[in-house]
């Protein structure tokens, strides 16, 4: 871990680099050819490969916001702040009055405090009657296969990735994860396959080390403002195990939406957050032409040049 949070100072990078590079084009003129074997081409390349070994991890340790193994696991550390603010916002909205009656209980215990009656705080009559859970302002929903397949290869662990390595030529990793792990896409849950028992043994242990990595999550939040029903992936509720019936409920959700998005909007219009709603401008990213616009240019040109 102080390997990962201190970075290497960059001038031993530098430095490294120049040793490398004086090494490879200095010493090579020092050498008698008729010294032999080891002499001449063995104890060079020892040479050689130990200073580029410690070139390659200066510069794998120079910033710990990369995608190395050494380097920070930023999608776990904002994994595990989703986690924590689902349980501080459950704790203090759902459990508040259990919260309040035990900070009270010491307060109580003294008579010049008992004395005095502790009148409960009532909220706003505009936030009388919201839901108070977590599941009515944020949904999880699944991440996508290609960053769990880069976040398992990057920081998985040492024996699940030790075990995939064996049946590379038998299945894809991305494989592997999606009959290791329940999906939802279009519209649609989908439960994780059981493994198939022809497959060999260590396809088998490959997945079952998928599923106790402890590095590995499924799931992120999103808020329920910003997110659209409509988009063919499903939320699912504060467990992760649930998916709502989109047929019954794409009319009700996708006016859900819209009602929170627009009080959330009015709540936070004098801050910057406001932002996330958007003006109808559009942004540098959605600027872009997509290769489908691309591809509609093209024959748009073709065209004008045949006529």
């Amino acid at each position: 871990d102080t390997m990962c949070t201190t970075p290497t100072p960059l001038p031993y990078v530098q430095l490294s680099h120049i040793l490398v590079l004086i090494f490879a084009v200095f010493y090579p003129l020092t050498i008698d050819v008729s010294a032999g074997f080891i002499d001449t081409i063995l104890m060079p390349f020892l040479i050689y490969a130990t200073i580029q070994g410690f070139e390659t991890l200066a510069k794998m340790l120079e910033t710990a916001t990369g995608h190395d193994c050494t380097d920070l696991n930023l999608f776990e550390l904002i994994h595990n702040l989703e986690i924590q603010v689902k349980f501080v916002f459950e704790s203090t909205e759902v459990y508040h009055k259990s919260l309040d009656d035990s900070f009270l209980l010491p307060m109580k215990s003294f008579s010049h405090f008992s004395s005095h009656s502790v009148t409960p705080k009532h909220c706003e009559d505009s936030l009388c009657g919201l839901p108070r859970h977590f599941g009515a302002y944020f949904h999880w929903l699944p991440v996508p296969t290609p960053i769990l397949e880069s976040l398992l290869q990057a920081h998985g662990h040492a024996d699940a990735l030790k075990h995939i390595s064996r049946c590379r030529s038998k299945t894809s990793l991305r494989n592997l994860l999606r009959v290791a792990m329940k999906r939802v896409h279009a519209g649609k849950l989908y439960s994780l396959l059981e493994a198939n028992p022809d497959h060999e043994k260590s396809i088998q242990q490959s997945l079952e080390f998928i599923r106790q990595d402890p590095n590995l999550f499924s799931r992120y939040v999103v808020f329920a403002g910003v997110y659209d029903p409509s988009m063919s992936s499903t939320v699912v509720d504060s467990t992760g195990t649930s998916c709502p019936d989109t047929k019954e409920a794409d009319g009700k959700g996708l006016a859900v939406h819209r009602a929170w998005k627009d009080h959330v909007r009015d709540m936070v219009i004098d801050h910057r957050a406001a932002q996330m709603f958007g003006c109808g401008e559009d942004s540098q990213r959605s600027l872009l032409p997509t290769f489908r616009d691309i591809e509609i240019d093209c024959e748009a040109a073709c065209s004008n040049d045949r006529d």
